[in-house]
């Protein structure tokens, strides 16, 4: 797991950022979602996004034994890649620099498949909203796909994207994919012709740094 490391990760980030001019992205929220199947197929998303911007999203990921960064940016459809080294400042106090390593054209942002869904609120109160999302399989919408139970705790700002960003494959690029309710998905079930699949927030921390990118 990666959270010892991402709390450091956010300690340099405050104390330093790219001084060079180029794409800037601003990040002030870390979550980790626990996505578990029921085939025993477990991973962990770890990801810096902006409660403001749903356009863009940073991941952190474990690849060989090294740190691998990458930024998903859906408006431009673009993925900058950077290896994440650990090095000690004069304290002898361990400090993460990002070695920016390239830029990649990403088609799976405009190749997904049209999504076609609707949501309601089963259940509400002033902390939290139980929320039905249902996918169909076409824009007639008579037979369904797949539905998710979503648990929705209540927040300023709508941070669904982040849920569906980390937790939805390929589709979770879909910008337009949107439950218009303020909150941050705490968990979710759903149930599938193939395997079941729980979906869990275990870390949620409000951060702020930056990368720029040229």
């Amino acid at each position: 797991m990666l959270l010892n490391t991402l709390k450091l990760f956010v300690i340099l980030f405050l104390l330093s950022s790219f001084l060079v001019n180029g794409q800037t992205y601003d990040f002030n929220i870390l979550t980790t979602y626990s996505v578990n199947r029921e085939d025993n197929n477990k991973i962990e998303r770890n990801v810096f996004s902006n409660k403001k911007n749903n356009n863009y999203f940073l991941e952190l990921s474990l690849y060989n034994n090294k740190t691998k960064a990458r930024i998903f940016d859906l408006e431009t459809h673009k993925v900058h890649n950077f290896e994440v080294l650990e090095t000690e400042n004069t304290n002898k106090e361990k400090q993460y620099d990002f070695n920016y390593i390239d830029s990649q054209d990403q088609s799976t942002y405009v190749n997904f498949p049209e999504v076609y869904y609707d949501y309601k609120i089963i259940e509400s109160d002033s902390i939290y909203k139980k929320i039905e999302l249902t996918f169909y399989t076409n824009k007639r919408k008579k037979k369904v796909s797949s539905v998710l139970e979503l648990k929705l705790k209540i927040n300023e700002f709508n941070l669904f994207s982040v849920f569906r960003f980390s937790c939805l494959h390929r589709i979770g690029f879909d910008v337009d994919l949107n439950i218009k309710e303020n909150g941050i998905i705490e968990s979710g079930f759903v149930k599938s012709e193939n395997v079941n699949t729980t979906y869990t927030l275990t870390h949620f921390e409000e951060v702020d740094f930056k990368l720029i990118v040229n």
